[in-house]
């Protein structure tokens, strides 16, 4: 399956789950990856993402907001309406706590190793930096949409992960995963889980350079 392909597996299967859950910002990351490695063009992204948002529009998941005057044209998600008078409070900045180091750790999931490179824990959310051997056959395997990341602490926090960031390095791709919300000061371990239909992989994650 070529880049293109898998780009447009990923998209039609998010729409055909219905419901409005399409997460048009984990499709164009995606795309940004595809692109990065080399496997897909960067004109065949744009043609999908413009078929996703024409898509998302029709089925109202997308509003078309015409600027006047302007003649352009932007689309948003469609959002709840502040009551007139409420003050929007914005939330607070992420603030970088420390920086741990997973150097020479690794984990295995379908037959494929990812080594772990850093663990970055901010106020807000954890950052798992790993890295990996690029090999363009195995590419779409790593970014299989079923291919689903949690995890918690020994405090009892659960962390979700909605989104990652991918750099193409010579003969390597670092992938930064975020998961939220923040670890509660007396969190030690973080356990991070990769599942998917064939095959599921656990790692602790020391949360303090102690």
């Amino acid at each position: 399956m070529n880049g293109r392909a898998f780009l447009e597996k990923v998209a039609k299967e998010q729409l055909a789950g219905g419901k409005g859950m399409v997460n048009r910002w984990e499709i164009q990351g995606i795309a940004r990856g595809l692109v990065a490695a080399g496997v897909l063009d960067q004109q065949d992204a744009d043609q999908v993402m413009t078929w996703l948002r024409t898509k998302m529009t029709e089925a109202g998941m997308l509003k078309v907001v015409t600027l006047g005057g302007q003649g352009t044209v932007s689309t948003s998600m469609p959002v709840a309406r502040v009551p007139a008078g409420a003050v929007a409070e914005r939330p607070p900045l992420p603030v970088l706590k420390r920086v741990v180091s997973l150097a020479g750790r690794s984990f295995t999931i379908a037959d494929k190793t990812l080594h772990l490179v850093s663990l970055e824990v901010w106020s807000t959310m954890l950052v798992v930096r790993t890295a990996r051997t690029y090999d363009e056959d195995d590419q779409p395997k790593y970014l299989d949409a079923r291919l689903r990341w949690r995890g918690w602490d020994d405090q009892g926090t659960e962390y979700r992960s909605n989104s990652s960031t991918g750099s193409l390095w010579p003969q390597l791709i670092v992938d930064n995963r975020m998961y939220e919300p923040g670890p509660p000061d007396d969190a030690r371990i973080f356990t991070v889980v990769a599942e998917h239909p064939t095959a599921q992989a656990v790692v602790e994650l020391p949360l303090t350079s102690d």
